[in-house]
C-alpha cells in the first residue's frame, strides 16, 4: 500500500537520477517529466523527501540541459560564420575541425638565408596588423579576381603579392574571437573539397608562435599550397600563405619561414 502512495514520488524521483545522468542527451524531456511527477507528489502529499529530491534533480537536469543546448547553437553560429569569413577568401584560408592528434609536429626555423627569388633585390611589404615579409623586387601586388570577399571594420582586404601569377604570398587576419587551431581546422576540410590531394596537417613554430600548418598539391593547376595560422603576441590570428609550382613552392615557403615577422 505504501508504494502505490507514493508511486508519483519514486517515479518523479528515478527520472530525476536518469534525467541528470543522461543531461546531455535526454535532460530536457525527462526534465520535465520529473518536475511533473514530483509536483504531483507534492499535492497528493507522498512522500515529501522524495518528491523534492526528484524535483530538485529534475529541475537541475533541466536546467543543464538547456545549456548544453544554448552552447551547441552558439558554436553552430562561431563555425558558421567562421567558414564564412574563411570561404570567402583564398583557398588557403579554408578549413573545419581536426583533432589535435591530426596534427604531427615539425620544427620550422627562422634562419636568415637568401631570400632573392627570381630578383637580386629585396623588398619589405606589409603592414603593422598583417605583418611583415622580405619578397624579391619584381614581385607585384596581387589580387585575386576571384575572390568572393566583402570588407568589414573588422576584416580588410588579404594583402597578396605575387610572381608569374603562380607564386603567390597572402597575408592575412581573423578577429583575435576566432581560435587559430578552429581556422586551420576550418581550411583543411574546404581544401580537401576544392581537390587537394595529399594533404598534410602539422604543428610548426613559426615567429616563435605555435602555428598550424596545412599544406597539400592541386592535380588539377599543378599548384602546391601552404597555409600557416597562428595566434601573434599582437593578440590577432594570422594566416599566411604560400602557393607555387611543384619546382618553386619551396622557395616561396622559404620566403615565409625566414623573413615573415609582424614588426617591420
Amino acid at each position: 500500500m505504501e508504494k502505490q502512495l507514493n508511486g508519483f514520488a519514486i517515479a518523479g524521483l528515478v527520472i530525476g537520477i536518469i534525467s541528470l545522468i543522461t543531461f546531455c542527451c535526454f535532460g530536457g524531456f525527462l526534465g520535465i517529466l520529473g518536475i511533473i511527477f514530483s509536483i504531483v507528489a507534492l499535492t497528493k502529499k507522498q512522500s515529501t523527501g522524495m518528491a523534492i529530491t526528484g524535483l530538485i534533480l529534475s529541475i537541475i537536469a533541466l536546467l543543464l540541459s538547456c545549456i548544453v543546448m544554448i552552447f551547441a547553437v552558439s558554436s553552430g553560429d562561431y563555425l558558421n560564420e567562421l567558414n564564412s569569413i574563411i570561404s570567402g577568401e583564398t583557398r588557403t584560408t579554408q578549413s573545419s575541425y581536426l583533432d589535435e592528434n591530426d596534427y604531427t609536429t615539425e620544427e620550422t626555423t627562422n634562419d636568415t638565408t637568401d631570400t632573392d627569388l627570381y630578383s637580386p633585390d629585396t623588398k619589405r611589404v606589409g603592414d603593422d596588423y598583417y605583418g611583415y615579409v622580405s619578397i624579391p623586387e619584381n614581385w607585384v601586388t596581387f589580387i585575386d579576381i576571384g575572390l568572393n570577399y566583402e570588407e568589414t571594420d573588422e576584416l580588410k582586404y588579404p594583402m597578396q603579392w605575387s610572381y608569374a601569377d603562380v607564386n603567390i604570398i597572402t597575408l592575412n587576419y581573423l578577429p583575435a574571437s576566432y581560435d587559430p587551431k578552429d581556422a586551420a581546422s576550418a581550411i583543411a576540410l574546404k581544401n580537401e573539397s576544392d581537390g587537394m590531394e595529399d594533404m598534410i596537417t602539422a604543428t610548426v613554430t613559426l615567429i616563435g608562435e605555435t602555428a598550424y600548418q596545412v599544406y597539400g598539391y592541386y592535380p588539377n593547376e599543378n599548384l602546391y599550397l601552404v597555409a600557416w595560422v597562428f595566434s601573434g603576441s599582437d593578440g590577432v590570428t594570422h594566416i599566411i600563405s604560400a602557393e607555387g609550382l611543384p619546382d618553386s613552392v619551396a622557395d616561396v615557403v622559404e620566403i615565409i619561414e625566414n623573413t615573415y615577422s609582424l614588426y617591420e
